[in-house]
């Protein structure tokens, strides 16, 4: 797993009034690693180097790209391991992952909070827990 961003603290101008009902349900997205972001960075590289063969030629998701046999989409969606690990883990837990993306690599699962914290090691407080220090007017 890989961790993209973690608060500390509360946003500036809230302040935590407690710790959410465990049995409040969150759905959480989840992106599955790809299976050729190297691929398609390259490719990406090669259709915006002036001078390359394959300067400003199309790429597109579903169709060939017209320098190259392969996809975009088939750099971009996981490999049929990762789903399957994923899926896996899913399984285990008692979640049902709902695929959320054209290509596959974002699902999203939906739990409830004394699940999710113990899953990802996390504490969340849902915004509705939350309030603002200072009031908000309109000028």
């Amino acid at each position: 797993m890989v961790l993209l961003e973690r608060r500390t603290a509360a946003p500036t101008g809230f302040v935590r009034q407690g710790a959410a009902p465990a049995n409040a349900t969150i759905a959480l997205r989840v992106g599955l690693t790809s299976n050729n972001a190297a691929g398609l960075e390259e490719t990406l590289k090669s259709v915006s180097t002036s001078g390359n063969s394959d300067f400003r030629q199309w790429l597109s998701m579903d169709e060939p790209c017209l320098m190259k046999t392969a996809k975009v989409k088939t750099f971009t969606q996981p490999s049929s391991a990762t789903v399957s690990a994923f899926n896996t883990f899913a399984t285990a837990n008692g979640l049902t992952p709902t695929v959320i993306s054209p290509n596959g690599d974002w699902v999203s699962i939906t739990l409830n909070l004394s699940q999710a914290n113990r899953l990802v090691a996390a504490e969340f407080t849902p915004p509705s827990l939350c309030r603002c220090r200072q009031s908000w007017q309109q000028p």
